[in-house]
């Protein structure tokens, strides 16, 4: 067997979703699952060529991994569900093993302690880090191309990982004629995931290099099972079960489950297949992450489970880890001392390119763009300030008065004729008619003037439309 790593640069953010239905609520994934990799390999998916075919796509001869997030060019795990922490703490304070709890003070103990124990469900982790699968939300709607508008009662939300992201994943070779078939149409530029057509799905997919697999024997005794992907089983009767039996797991018989020290975390998982455009059947599987805790009576060699347990591994189900460091201690609290980091932020993923000939007008303009923006919450937080300060003193005048300011605001050509049209003695709209009395009371219009003209350039015809708009809802008229 031959097993290969590949990294999946994430080119714009990427739409995985837990359910095929595209309507209602979904939970997106935290992982890209094996299956996206085998649907773009799907391309050399040859009827007429049995036995490669059914090698490829069906058997389990290749098997696609999941890609996890990985970190510092390490591929994660996800965090096990037999790992708990102290409730009001992180997992990177204590982590405890629920397998040893038994053996020393149970979670009941605990509990009478004023200790309560919570189960780590969340999250990925590699030799030194914890890390959060962070995911972007947009709004979208469709477009009506009839009407030249929004479709109606066509709106989406989706979550998404982010671009910018690194991922990892492997693929395992039983046959290695096929591995320069595969990486012909796998590396590159691909699409994955939902709204491929449109913003979402682009990423870079390269050949990291081989990884060295080992085989080892495991002592007889209590050992701990890992999912390091979903697992799914059927029994004898061809039917979905979620408990999987001595000989489903590959273990020798004698072998026995312990289901009160085991963490088993299921759900159901719904697919799409792309070659074919339509869903195949449900599925009920046991999540990754979860840990099967067994007492066998002889020695067991990895070798015989190595390519993986249960069915669909050639979408990335069946893998499995025995006895792995970070689920092995002698008691209950697990040396191991994790340290989160910002890792999904995706500046950190970026790479930088050479300047580009045109790049100085680029900035430029989004330079511009910039100061419009925080010009514009600045204008926003003047009018709030003196709106609210004021509001009591200008309560006498109406909205009307207000929304001839706004008027005078709006259509003046420049700083000085604003100015002059509504503060000059002799033509100004705050010296002369009616309301005159009304704006030299309390120092209305004098405080007006002087808040004006501390407003530097053109704002101060943003700022007058504005304030003017906001000062009406308060009018007591």
């Amino acid at each position: 067997m031959k097993k290969i790593a590949y990294n999946c640069k994430l080119l714009s953010d990427t739409v995985l979703s837990s359910k095929a239905a595209s309507e209602g609520n979904s939970e997106p994934l935290d992982y890209i699952p094996g299956s996206k990799f085998l649907g773009i390999v799907s391309k050399i998916y040859d009827e007429q060529n049995h036995e490669k075919t059914l090698d490829i796509f069906h058997n389990g001869t290749v098997r696609f991994g999941d890609a996890h997030l990985s970190f510092e060019k390490e591929r994660s795990l996800k965090v096990p569900a037999s790992w708990f922490y102290i409730k009001g703490k992180k997992l990177t304070d204590e982590i405890y093993l629920h397998h040893k709890l038994s053996g020393t003070k149970t979670l009941e103990e605990f509990i009478e302690e004023g200790t309560q124990l919570k189960q780590a469900r969340n999250g990925y982790f590699t030799t030194e880090k914890l890390l959060s699968v962070e995911n972007s939300f947009s709004i979208k709607t469709a477009y009506d191309r009839t009407n030249k508008r929004s479709a109606e009662s066509q709106m989406f939300g989706y979550f998404a990982l982010k671009a910018g992201t690194d991922w990892i994943f492997h693929i395992e070779y039983d046959n290695e004629q096929y591995i320069k078939e595969i990486e012909n149409v796998l590396i590159g530029k691909k699409r994955i995931g939902r709204s491929r057509s449109a913003q979402y799905g682009l990423a870079d997919i390269t050949k990291i290099g081989e990884v060295s697999t080992e085989n080892t024997k495991i002592s007889a005794g209590e050992i701990c099972i890992y999912a390091e992907s979903n697992l799914c089983f059927y029994d004898k009767d061809g039917k979905n079960t979620l408990q999987p039996s001595i000989e489903d797991i590959k273990l020798p018989d004698g072998s026995k489950i312990l289901w009160d020290k085991s963490q088993i975390r299921t759900r159901n998982y719904q697919t799409w297949n792309r070659k074919r455009y339509n869903r195949d059947a449900d599925r009920q599987i046991i999540v990754k992450g979860s840990v099967f805790v067994v007492e066998t009576k002889v020695e067991i060699d990895t070798a015989n489970i190595e390519k993986g347990i249960g069915s669909h591994l050639a979408e990335g189900f069946g893998k499995i880890l025995i006895n792995p460091e970070f689920l092995v201690n002698e008691n209950e609290k697990l040396d191991l001392k994790l340290k989160t980091t910002d890792s999904n932020k995706t500046k950190e993923f970026f790479t930088h390119t050479e300047k580009g000939e045109n790049d100085d007008l680029l900035i430029a303009y989004l330079q511009k763009q910039v100061d419009l923006k925080n010009s514009e919450f600045d204008i926003d937080k003047k009018v709030n300030f003196f709106a609210e300060n004021n509001k009591s003193r200008y309560s006498e005048i109406t909205a009307s008065q207000w929304g001839q300011i706004r008027k005078y605001a709006k259509y003046s050509a420049n700083n000085e004729t604003l100015m002059e049209l509504l503060f000059n003695k002799e033509i100004g709209f705050l010296y002369h008619g009616q309301s005159e009395n009304l704006w030299r009371k309390n120092e209305r219009r004098a405080k007006l003037e002087e808040a004006i003209t501390a407003i530097h350039g053109d704002n101060k015809f943003e700022f007058v439309t504005k304030l003017a708009s906001v000062m009406a809802k308060h009018s007591k008229n």
